[in-house]
């Protein structure tokens, strides 16, 4: 018969394993508002191993940061996994966010509603920013300082000063006179007019 010319039966070449990433690692980190809003190079433990994550400046509550190269080691070779941190953001006493503009709640008097003011109002960096209260103002009327909320890559948004007309909880008797001359003063006026009507829409 005839033989092999190599001299010996040949074999099947296997395979060679095929290197993967190594898997996802999760955490989560709690920042200040403040934080949130300027950045910050933070330290978390992982597995006993402290890491740096860097925070991008106006990062939003539960967004998430990638840090390359920390999660679980890969397969057959293939490159180490990623480290992926959810980031919540502690409230602020004064400031809340609404998209890139910074919020915050404006007491006003009753009188200061009704004729106007000016006042001054904090802002996130430190400084003050002075605002007119409209005459007539409700509460819910905004102002808005322009350039004063979140500064981020690709815009800077508005500091809104939304109003609230506060109500004193034991008015003087002064006060109370008052009021009822206002309410005199104000005759048949009817503010909930259109509250039936737009309720039978």
């Amino acid at each position: 018969p005839y033989g092999s010319p190599f001299g010996g039966a040949g074999h099947a070449q296997q395979a060679a394993p095929t290197p993967e990433k190594g898997g996802t690692v999760r955490a989560k980190l709690s920042i200040s508002f403040r934080q949130a809003l300027n950045g910050a190079t933070l330290t978390i433990k992982v597995g006993g191993s402290p890491i740096k994550v860097r925070i991008p400046a106006g990062i939003k509550d539960g967004q998430k940061v990638r840090v390359k190269g920390h999660g679980k080691p890969g397969i057959n070779g293939g490159p180490t996994g990623d480290l992926e941190v959810a980031v919540t953001v502690k409230p602020h006493p004064v400031f809340s966010r609404e998209g890139d503009d910074l919020v915050l709640t404006l007491p006003v008097t009753v009188s200061e509603a009704i004729l106007g003011t000016v006042v001054d109002v904090p802002m996130i960096d430190g400084n003050t920013a002075t605002v007119k209260v409209p005459a007539g103002s409700s509460s819910g009327s905004e102002i808005r300082v322009r350039g004063g909320g979140v500064k981020t890559s690709k815009a800077t948004g508005d500091l809104i000063a939304r109003v609230a007309i506060k109500v004193p909880e034991k008015p003087s008797r002064d006060l109370k006179k008052l009021a009822k001359e206002m309410a005199k003063a104000e005759g048949d006026l009817d503010v909930r007019a259109s509250l039936f009507g737009a309720a039978e829409e």
